[in-house]
């Protein structure tokens, strides 16, 4: 059984076009206001729905031809490079939280050791997000 292509709603895209921009420009403009910051980040996540709702990037459409297929078998797994890039972010998370919690016993005079423990936690989380993702990918 061949399934026709859903339709595309581009009213329902436009509609969720200006709700992503009318919530970023909530969430920047009061920035401090934490009730409209909130109700900013919702009508921000309405519009994300509303562009998966409406259909008109679909992933699933025009993605392979007749002549195509896939391999079910030939699932992709994280390289040497990716996990050991996660070790060193392991390793460069507790060398920082060393750093920092020794420059916390002594004071905390130093600004730089709670900069490179953020700075290693931001770049681990998207090393492991990407090692996650190629785990669970179908």
């Amino acid at each position: 059984m061949i399934q026709g292509n859903p339709k595309k709603n581009y009213g329902l895209f436009a509609l969720a076009i200006v709700l992503l921009i009318a919530g970023l420009v909530i969430n920047v403009v009061y920035f401090r206001d934490f009730p409209l910051r909130s109700f900013g980040l919702l009508i921000f996540i309405g519009g994300v729905f509303l562009v998966r709702l409406s259909n008109v990037h679909d992933i699933k459409a025009g993605r392979f031809t007749a002549s195509q297929t896939v391999n079910a078998s030939g699932r992709k797994r994280p390289g040497f490079i990716a996990w050991a890039l996660s070790f060193a972010c392991a390793v460069a998370i507790a060398l920082s939280y060393i750093c920092m919690r020794n420059d916390a016993l002594a004071g905390g005079h130093e600004a730089w050791p709670a900069y490179a423990f953020a700075a290693s936690a931001v770049v681990a989380a998207v090393v492991w997000g990407y090692v996650v993702a190629k785990l669970v990918k179908r």
